[in-house]
């Protein structure tokens, strides 16, 4: 389990021209579900993130 500051830099990272793939991964094991609910880097993640991202795994 991550830190929500340590999902933050992989979030951000996931959107650089240099990640590969890594925003794909962060949307596949919905990573951001971690980030701290009503601030101002969630919302500006939201603009870049599928919803999916945010929303906590079923299994």
């Amino acid at each position: 389990q991550f830190d929500w500051y340590e999902v933050s830099i992989i979030a951000i990272n996931g959107l650089t021209k240099y990640s590969g793939n890594m925003k794909d991964l962060v949307e596949k094991f919905r990573m951001l579900r971690y980030i701290k609910k009503g601030t101002y880097l969630e919302g500006n993640l939201k603009q870049f993130y599928n919803e999916v991202a945010f929303s906590p795994r079923n299994d």
